[in-house]
C-alpha cells in the first residue's frame, strides 16, 4: 500500500485524511506500506504533482512484476484528478469510491 503522507491534526496528532486513513487501515491489518511525501516547502505547487507521479511509477513497477495494484480514488479536487491520471498512463486500474449515498465504481483505465 502506498500513501501520500498528508494527514489532518488536532492539538498536534493525525486524526485524519485518507493517506492517514490508508496508513491506519495497512498497519491494523499489518499489511506493507510506502509514504512517499511532497516537498511542499521545497517544491511548492509541483510537489503533489511529482508526488503522485513517483507513486504511480511505484505501482507501475509492482505490476510489471506480475503483482496486482490500483489506485483507489476517493472524491477530491485537482490533486485526486492529477493522481488518477498519472494511474490511468500507466494503465493502472482506479477503483472509485463514490461520495456518500452514491455507489462505488470501477473506473475505465
Amino acid at each position: 500500500m502506498i500513501e501520500g503522507g498528508q494527514r489532518k491534526y488536532e492539538k498536534g496528532k493525525p486524526v485524519g485524511g485518507v493517506d492517514f486513513l490508508a496508513h491506519e487501515w495497512a498497519v491494523a491489518r499489518d499489511r506493507d506500506w510506502t509514504t512517499v511525501a511532497a516537498d511542499w516547502t521545497k517544491l511548492k505547487r509541483a510537489a503533489g504533482p511529482l508526488r503522485n507521479d513517483r507513486m504511480a511509477s511505484i505501482l507501475a513497477r509492482y505490476a510489471s512484476v506480475g503483482q496486482s495494484v490500483a489506485v483507489v480514488r476517493f472524491p477530491g479536487g485537482a490533486g485526486t484528478a492529477n493522481m488518477e491520471q498519472c494511474a490511468r498512463d500507466r494503465e493502472i486500474e482506479v477503483i472509485e469510491i463514490a461520495a456518500q449515498g452514491t455507489e462505488a465504481r470501477r473506473a475505465e483505465t
